[in-house]
């Protein structure tokens, strides 16, 4: 009645390797624990900017190791057969001065296609989760390997080696987010600015948390204290919904567990959950204090017609305010008449995608106006 566990990855490297457990119960636990240690993971805060220029510099050979070590960060190496579809890679990224991270990856796409495109969001995609990626210390190490792949995949086809440099920076803690968003508010929807309250009390903070019998993340409470809910009539802070006070919060909690108790059955409303945006019409945008639907603390969409929907938009507040204050420097994000939208919503539809914070920055740039033309026929 034992359980093992164990993962090899198509390069015969043990990525996931796991004693037997006794029963089932003992290995939910450990993958419990496993997980938890991902949200803490210090990789989830790493964030990489996707350049323009795709393609990359293609080099002869692979750089010595003295060339290697002068290379600024974010420094990317990619090797892999040319002239066809072979779906296998080599992939080197230095993420700090002394710390290089190499793979092998999958390629579904020829070089044409932009490959490091697809190395760098699969990389994103694992810094994301938490994972406990391999990181060779020593480019002797990332030398090492880009040379035996070279030897070993060279058969296949021309092996070809391209090099580019990305941007690579930690997540903004929230009390610098918080000061960015003022900024960035002032100067592109002073209306909207102008709108926002004073700071919250900690009695009103306190309040909320006796209602709720749980702490809230010190990011929300960062958010009350940075602005207390925004005064009408000078449009939503974000996408149709407006900020909302503590007051307004321990109000909309009260509201919703009455109409759970009295109509809807208590599946209608989570107890755990703290509205912070507000859109006027019964929806709300959710912090779950008590991660039953995801990471604990994380931003979830409560839409009262398909409550049952419990959509997790983000991972943290501190990760809405990343996303939202990086949409508004780079242009995603303006001032409307009736608030602040992203940039060319009416005629993109749905944009799912910029609830990503690695998407946001690369969105900002440029698709908006393109899109438009588009659909203008332009």
């Amino acid at each position: 009645g034992s359980v093992w566990m164990r993962y090899v990855d198509d390069d015969g490297h043990v990525q996931f390797d796991r004693s037997p457990f006794p029963d089932l119960a003992a290995l939910l636990s450990s993958m419990e624990s496993v997980y938890a240690a991902r949200r803490h993971s210090s990789w989830r805060r790493l964030r990489i900017d996707l350049p323009r220029e795709l393609l990359g510099t293609r080099l002869e050979q692979v750089p010595e190791s003295d060339s290697l070590e002068q290379s600024p960060v974010g420094y990317a190496l990619l090797g892999a057969p040319s002239g066809g579809r072979w779906p296998r890679g080599v992939f080197a990224l230095k993420v700090a001065p002394a710390r290089w991270i190499s793979r092998s990856i999958r390629l579904d796409r020829s070089w044409a296609d932009e490959c490091f495109q697809d190395a760098i969001n699969e990389l994103r995609a694992e810094f994301a989760s938490g994972d406990q990626l391999e990181a060779d210390v020593t480019v002797d190490a990332v030398r090492q390997r880009l040379s035996t792949a070279t030897m070993r995949w060279s058969a296949k086809g021309p092996w070809e080696l391209r090099a580019l440099v990305v941007r690579i920076w930690e997540q903004p803690s929230v009390s610098e987010l918080l000061g960015r968003l003022e900024r960035v508010l002032s100067a592109r929807a002073p209306d909207v600015r102008r709108s926002l309250a004073l700071s919250a009390s900690e009695a009103d903070i306190v309040g909320l948390e006796t209602d709720i019998s749980r702490p809230i993340p010190p990011d929300l409470r960062a958010l009350w204290r940075f602005a207390d809910g925004q005064s009408p009539g000078c449009g939503p802070l974000y996408w149709g919904h407006n900020l909302m006070s503590v007051r307004d919060a321990r109000r909309a909690i009260t509201t919703m567990r009455e109409l759970a108790a009295t109509q809807f059955g208590d599946a209608y409303w989570d107890r755990a959950f703290v509205p912070f945006l507000d859109r006027g019409n019964g929806d709300h945008v959710c912090v779950d204090v008590a991660g039953a639907y995801g990471p604990e603390g994380c931003v979830v969409d409560f839409d009262h017609t398909f409550p049952e929907r419990r959509s997790i938009l983000f991972d943290s507040v501190t990760e809405w305010l990343e996303c939202f204050v990086d949409g508004l420097e780079t242009g995603l994000y303006v001032a409307e008449l009736d608030g602040v939208f992203p940039r060319g919503f009416l005629a993109t539809g749905s944009l799912e995608e910029i609830r990503r914070h690695e998407d946001v920055r690369t969105h900002g740039r440029y698709p908006w106006e393109r899109h438009l033309r588009l659909r203008l026929g332009a």
